[in-house]
């Protein structure tokens, strides 16, 4: 049954990149979202197998000797717990998405493409997270890479769309060579690239070999999940068709750096001083990412933004050795996002593809149903008490303030702060967005409308799951909860954050307040235009926020702009203006007489090469003089 769904999504995108013209745009999206909700079917089976009868699934298997050089390749399925909760977030958001594209991009001439890309980026999700080995894992790593490139570059004939799939690539290539540097030091250190027995080595290798492994396995993460400083193609991806956003966002791309953190949790609960440095990227991301979002104005960017600070609150939890609470956000996550960027993108739809929030204004009137969808999305990501964001956030805060030490402390602090960013900017993208004066042209206003049947239902869908699905697992989750055992370790010295369970009502509610006043403050602000910041304040935020705290700036001027002067000036300069020019073609067949000479040395005659070979031995042991006269002998005797 596992296989099934390996080879049901790779089919699934091979029949319709093969036959996709022959069957035509009905048929190739009919068996699509046939197999899609096939797949899912299966899941949704294992999911009652492994999580309500705790079993685990294990298929092992070996490519044979076929170079002796290279040894035997093992591979496994490995599913349990961690793997099905994965495989239903990726089944079900994906397969949500297909349906939606069916009626968003159903204009589009290339839909087929688009939707065998969908399928093929579901099928590498899938390897990634059913892999038993860090090849396996690898092989799904780098195959969303490329799909990624391939969806955010699906509308090719866009400038920006080119550049943003192109940095995408470039900017995941620094975490990919660091996670594959670390497969090759866990190689030969362990001895092995299967992740149970890595788990089982792990104590018997030496500490600072760990320390540099996992250095290079958490840069790996932090490209991936777009985490600070490797951050910078994440709101660029927003250049893809809106389902793609969705995709990457909710259920594939971005959350393989967090499964890979939670997979190897054995390996990170050994090594303090990177989950150390785990809960200080996680946690200046939330509020950097936070931050940002405040100030824009792409009702996609935003969206985005949210998505890097979200990653952030996943990274600060793995680091805080609460991996099972980070799996549950990212759960939760999964549906409220996708319910976000989907319902931006009915809006969006609705208005002839115009993304400036600041163009739209009192949409409540005229798509009341995309504003309660956007509504249930916000008030989710805002950790809404009852909501699922407000299950699975809040205990990641808890976890932070109980944590014996000062970085506890300090995630805790960071993490607040950016909760109550990003109520704000939930809320100012709802204020200007609905409830604001109309500030939509009157040509996109006259046409505008609600979106069809097929988007709708998804979007009902995506709510339901975005107000349940926290409740509905929260027992299989967190503290105390023994579901996760098998696949997730936690150091017996870390059970402490279990107390977190048990904080007085004080504690728990300060989330809540903080919510509250990061609401009225936005109301006041975007709905009262007497409220004006001191204005030499407002520029200084303003500048700084929308400079992305200068770190873009920074990475051009320390990495990019020294690649391309080197570029200029040796490659293209020196060498292609330079060297190659002055040998140019001319030069070369000049120097062709010369190596004629050259090849008289084989002369095919056995006392030649005899000869030759006293001559290099002559040259290792004789003394220089002597060397010189034999040679001299050499050339007189021929």
């Amino acid at each position: 049954m596992c296989l099934s769904i390996l080879y049901l999504s790779f089919m699934n995108w091979l029949i319709v990149s093969v036959l996709g013209n022959h069957i035509g745009k009905k048929g190739s999206i009919q068996i699509i979202c046939l197999n899609m909700f096939l797949i899912w079917s299966i899941i949704i089976y294992l999911l009652w197998e492994l999580i309500i009868e705790e079993t685990i699934i294990v298929i092992k298997g070996q490519i044979g000797n076929t170079w002796n050089w290279f040894g035997t390749i093992h591979y496994s399925i490995w599913v349990d717990a961690t793997t099905i909760i994965m495989l239903f977030v990726i089944s079900t958001i994906s397969f949500l998405v297909h349906l939606y594209s069916v009626e968003y991009m159903y204009q589009d001439p290339h839909i087929i493409r688009f939707m065998s890309y969908l399928s093929f980026f579901t099928f590498f999700m899938f390897i990634l997270v059913t892999g038993g080995s860090l090849v396996q894992l690898f092989i799904g790593w780098e195959g969303v890479g490329i799909c990624s490139y391939l969806l955010i570059n699906f509308w090719w004939t866009r400038i920006e769309a080119n550049k943003s799939a192109i940095k995408a690539m470039l900017v995941n290539r620094v975490g990919d060579f660091a996670l594959i540097v670390g497969m090759g030091l866990i190689l030969k250190n362990y001895g092995t690239l299967d992740i149970k027995e890595i788990e089982i080595l792990n104590y018997s290798i030496n500490l600072d070999e760990k320390k540099l492994i996992g250095f290079l396995l958490v840069l790996g993460a932090v490209g991936k999940s777009a985490q600070l400083g490797l951050h910078t193609w994440l709101p660029d991806a927003m250049e893809a068709p809106t389902p793609v956003s969705a995709l990457i966002h909710a259920a594939t791309m971005v959350t393989a750096g967090i499964y890979l953190i939670i997979r190897l949790s054995s390996l990170f609960e050994s090594i303090e001083s990177i989950r150390k440095l785990i809960i200080i990227l996680g946690s200046l991301t939330t509020i950097f990412a936070g931050s940002i979002g405040l100030i824009q104005n792409d009702i996609k960017r935003i969206i985005a933004f949210s998505t890097c600070s979200q990653l952030g609150f996943m990274m600060t939890a793995c680091g805080l050795s609460n991996y099972s609470i980070a799996l549950f956000h990212l759960l939760t996550h999964a549906f409220f996002k996708a319910l976000l960027f989907l319902s931006a993108g009915s809006i969006i739809h609705a208005l002839q593809n115009e993304q400036d929030i600041r163009k739209f204004g009192n949409l409540i009137v005229f798509l009341p149903l995309s504003y309660i969808n956007m509504l249930i999305g916000s008030l989710a990501l805002s950790g809404t008490p009852f909501l699922a964001g407000f299950y699975s956030k809040d205990p990641i805060l808890e976890v932070g303030l109980i944590y014996p030490t000062i970085l506890g402390k300090f995630s805790y602090l960071l993490i607040s702060i950016a909760a109550f960013l990003t109520t704000f900017y939930s809320f100012r993208l709802l204020s200007i967005t609905f409830w604001t004066q109309p500030l939509a042209r009157k040509k996109s206003v006259i046409n505008i409308h609600e979106s069809g049947i097929i988007i709708l239902t998804v979007l009902f869908i995506l709510s339901l799951g975005s107000i349940f699905i926290g409740y509905l697992f929260s027992d299989y989750f967190l503290f105390l909860n023994t579901t996760l055992n098998s696949s997730i370790y936690i150091h017996p010295y870390h059970y402490y954050t279990w107390d977190a369970e048990f904080l007085t009502w004080e504690w728990k509610i300060l989330p809540q307040l903080l919510s509250i006043i990061s609401i009225i403050l936005s109301l006041i602000i975007f709905n009262n235009h007497n409220f004006i910041l001191n204005n030499k304040i407002r520029i200084m935020i303003h500048s700084f926020l929308s400079s992305r705290w200068y770190i873009d700036s920074l990475q051009n001027k320390l990495i990019v702009e020294p690649i391309m002067s080197f570029g200029y000036h040796i490659s293209f300069k020196l060498i292609d203006k330079g060297f190659l020019e002055v040998i140019g073609p001319t030069n070369i067949v000049n120097q062709l007489p010369y190596s004629a000479s050259f090849s008289k040395i084989q002369s095919g005659y056995l006392f030649h090469y005899t000869l030759f070979t006293l001559i290099a031995f002559t040259l290792l042991v004789f003394q220089p003089i002597q060397t010189i006269l034999f040679l001299l002998l050499t050339i007189l005797i021929i």
